[in-house]
This record gives C-alpha cells, structure tokens and sequence, in this order.
C-alpha cells in the first residue's frame, strides 16, 4: 500500500463524517502537517510524482465527489446503496 493525497479547497472536508482510513490534512486542528508537493514536471516515481499532471485549471480535486468515492470504497452498504439492488444474471 502507499500514501495518496488529494488537495481539495480549503475547509470543503470540514464536516465530513470520519471514513475508515482517511485522514484530512487541515489548518483546523491542532495538529501541524508539513507535506512535500514535487514540481509539476514530476510525472512517474520513484517518489513524489503527480498521477495526474497539475495545471492551470486542474490542481484541486473535487470534494464533494473525492468524498462519495472514499465512501463508496471504505463502505460496502453504502456502494450497494449507490449502486442498487444486485441482480442475478442467467444465461439465455
């Protein structure tokens, strides 16, 4: 396993309700975070790189959705919900 981050605008995680596994870097609490970015340039590892390159329009993740895909992932009642009822397949 490795550590992946997200940035998302500041304060848009504030009232998330805690997800297994996930835990938000903000200026909120106590705690101090310092966290190394690698230039842009910086495409594929070993290291620090950017999965998806960073530009001008694109350095923030969307919260809102980043949040449904963590839950969806750390929650399998609630992938069920998202995703209906399971069907069963027969062949014809």
């Amino acid at each position: 396993y490795c550590t992946m981050y997200w940035l998302i605008q500041s304060g848009s995680a504030d009232y998330w309700q805690p997800i297994r596994q996930v835990h938000v870097l903000t200026t909120t609490t106590a705690e101090l975070t310092y966290m190394g970015v690698p230039p842009g340039h910086c495409r594929s590892g070993p290291g620090l790189h950017w999965h998806v390159p960073v530009g001008p329009d694109r350095y923030l993740t969307d919260a809102a959705l980043l949040h449904e895909a963590f839950n969806h992932a750390a929650n399998p009642t609630h992938a069920q919900r998202l995703d209906g009822p399971k069907r069963e397949r027969r062949a014809l």
